[in-house]
């Protein structure tokens, strides 16, 4: 639908309402998560005591912001000649998403055995 060889001989307006429809499948989704795991709330560590939760937290915000990346760079490259506020809306929401991430990565509790890169 958004990724394919086939989705490329789409319009820019057919592309749009493709990424319209899975992004509202993905707030869907972000809104059927319990509240202290849903990305786009802030982020409260302390209601993680156990380790695996806190993993699985983690996990769930950078699967969405992956997906809010995604949609974000294809709109700005499908409307790349456009300059409307779809476009000014796709760079913030990239922007954001990549805050998220950066200020999620303190959180990641590296092992004994993580490799040092």
């Amino acid at each position: 639908m958004l990724f394919s060889v086939s989705a490329t001989m789409n319009s820019v307006d057919v592309y749009y309402a493709a990424i319209d429809t899975v992004s509202d499948d993905l707030e869907r989704w972000r809104m059927s998560i319990p509240k202290e795991f849903r990305p786009g709330e802030p982020f409260r560590p302390q209601h993680f005591m156990n380790p695996c939760a806190m993993e699985v937290a983690l996990k769930t915000h950078y699967l969405y912001y992956n997906a809010v990346f995604s949609f974000s760079r294809l709109t700005l490259h499908v409307g790349a000649e456009r300059s409307d506020e779809r476009q000014a809306k796709s760079k913030r929401d990239l922007m954001n998403a990549a805050r998220v991430v950066i200020e999620l990565t303190r959180y990641i509790d590296p092992e004994a055995y993580t490799p040092i890169w």
